[in-house]
């Protein structure tokens, strides 16, 4: 819904603009002031339509589009990952949660507040991996991997964790990690 507002003021805008500027009638008071509406929602749509650009353009470098990942496994360069030209990084840190809240937890929580209490450690782990691509550093940093840095140095080890990169654009990068 939001990307149809821009073109609409914008198309609304102009309409107006063109109308005040070939009518010739008396009925029409203030007509300066129409004038200025209309340029107002010429730049209202226009600024709203530059924004949604932008944002479509900030959501595709987030790689959040699995159509641009399965182009990147077919023609991006793949890394060979190994623990020698890669590093894992690990941190973790505790999550708690209620019990779903209903009138015994309730009547539970009056007696021992801790009592419907849930502490979960959580494990994230990176690969970050640094290389040299058109005379520029880069690093490719992973997304989370919600397992411990054994398991994942394990599955490097294996080589089911890939990396592919972009050969024009090493900022669009891409990695797949099977089995997990």
């Amino acid at each position: 819904m939001r990307r149809y507002i821009g073109p609409f003021l914008l198309i609304a805008g102009l309409t107006v603009l063109v109308y005040i500027s070939t009518y010739e009638g008396n009925l029409m008071r203030f007509r300066a002031l129409w004038f200025v509406l209309s340029l107002a929602l010429l730049l209202l749509g226009s600024f709203l339509i530059v924004i949604q650009k932008i944002r479509n353009q900030f959501e595709t470098k987030a790689g959040e589009h699995p159509l641009i990942h399965a182009d990147l496994v077919k023609t991006g360069e793949p890394v060979k990952l190994s623990l020698q030209n890669c590093e894992v990084k690990s941190r973790s840190y505790k999550e708690g949660s209620y019990a779903e809240a209903n009138d015994a937890t309730m009547l539970d929580a009056l007696y021992d507040p801790g009592r419907n209490y849930r502490e979960a450690e959580i494990t994230q782990t990176y690969i970050v991996y640094k290389a040299i691509r058109n005379g520029k550093l880069y690093k490719f940093v992973s997304p989370a991997i919600y397992q411990d840095a054994l398991a994942v140095e394990n599955q490097i080890e294996k080589g089911s964790i890939h990396l592919y990169i972009n050969r024009k654009n090493p900022d669009q990068y891409y990695f797949e990690v099977e089995g997990m």
